[in-house]
């Protein structure tokens, strides 16, 4: 439930509790083409009350290498404002573009990225219209995700493994005044591996975010439950996928 609460410094800390469903796609098409698809679902507060967001993603993937990929696409949010005189949703169009990296030890698994993105919002005159305006800023964000196998092999079946990371985002754009630390996102959690292609992850999170308003931040303490579905169709002599070269974004 938000609830506001003013420090010793005059900061005002909302917190909200929410979950966040989500599925994964990535298709390989060829050894150096695939696609990429994801759509969410989230709440709002007390983990099960309202809607927060609801988002879908697309985009083309670049096979630099087996453990280097460039990304790059689309994606359509409409999120419900946390802003108790707003009763609409806000539409969201963003362009983004990624370069991921992947180092692969003994048993620890550790991934890189880098996204930029080009987000327009609707404006919204309160409580329930829409301006023809939008908000536009770039945002910049920085993810490492490290996994270690608890039981089995990286990436096979019966894998149970374990699920670290952090991820920065930073604002920035004429229309960025206070907000330029836009999220810290910092997570812990497990993953279960029913084959090498479909894998089912659960984590906590904890994202600290500074709003647009002065002085005004806000927690999130989040359950994520995410689904990795990887599929391939390049042909079988083409096909030189190994356990652990299938990368998936946490985010």
């Amino acid at each position: 439930m938000a609830s506001p609460a003013v420090s010793q410094s005059q900061k005002i800390y909302q917190h909200y509790e929410q979950i966040w469903f989500q599925y994964f796609n990535q298709t390989r098409i060829s050894n150096k083409w695939g696609l990429w698809f994801d759509a969410g679902y989230r709440t709002k507060d007390d983990l099960v009350k309202g809607t927060s967001t609801l988002l879908a993603r697309v985009g083309a993937i670049y096979y630099v290498n087996s453990n280097t990929r460039l990304m790059g696409g689309y994606a359509f949010f409409n999120a419900y404002p946390l802003e108790a005189n707003i009763d609409i949703a806000q539409p969201e169009h963003r362009l983004w573009q990624q370069v991921q990296f992947q180092t692969n030890y003994p048993k620890l698994t550790m991934t890189n990225s880098i996204r930029f993105e080009q987000r327009w919002r609707q404006k919204i005159i309160p409580p329930d219209r829409y301006n023809d305006a939008f908000n536009f800023n770039y945002r910049l964000r920085f993810g490492i995700n490290l996994q270690y196998p608890l039981r089995h092999k990286k990436n096979e079946a019966g894998d149970f493994s374990l699920v670290v990371g952090d991820e920065v985002m930073l604002n920035f754009g004429k229309q960025i005044v206070y907000n330029y630390l836009d999220q810290n996102r910092l997570f812990g959690g497990f993953r279960y591996y029913f084959n090498p292609e479909n894998s089912l992850m659960m984590l906590y999170m904890n994202s600290y975010s500074q709003t647009n308003v002065q002085a005004l931040y806000r927690v999130f303490n989040v359950v994520r439950v995410s689904y990795f579905h990887n599929m391939d169709f390049r042909k079988k002599s083409q096909n030189e996928r190994e356990s652990g070269k299938e990368i998936n974004l946490t985010h």
